[in-house]
């Protein structure tokens, strides 16, 4: 009889709550999982938007390239079509 009890013993001290101390504070529990994260940006200097456009070519008052305008009529939108075929 007494190893079974003991068997028992250790079984229910599995799923006992823990108590608490007075003055403590709260317990973490034993399974909490760390969310925390940290983010850094990344400088990428030679894909900036005003080094790809050459300065020599022709534009629009829109300053869009010529190439833009043919993109431009080759659009879905009717709206946009229409903006690249005006040419202002």
């Amino acid at each position: 009889m007494p190893k079974s009890t003991k068997k028992k013993k250790d079984k229910a001290a599995d799923f006992s709550k823990a108590k608490l101390k007075l003055g403590k504070g709260k317990q973490e529990a034993n399974n909490v999982i760390d969310t925390s994260f940290k983010a850094r940006s990344i400088a990428l200097p030679s894909q900036s938007i005003a080094t790809d456009r050459d300065t020599d070519a022709p534009t629009t008052r829109r300053r869009l390239t010529f190439d833009s305008l043919v993109v431009h009529l080759k659009h879905y939108n009717h709206n946009t079509r229409k903006g690249g075929a005006l040419y202002k």
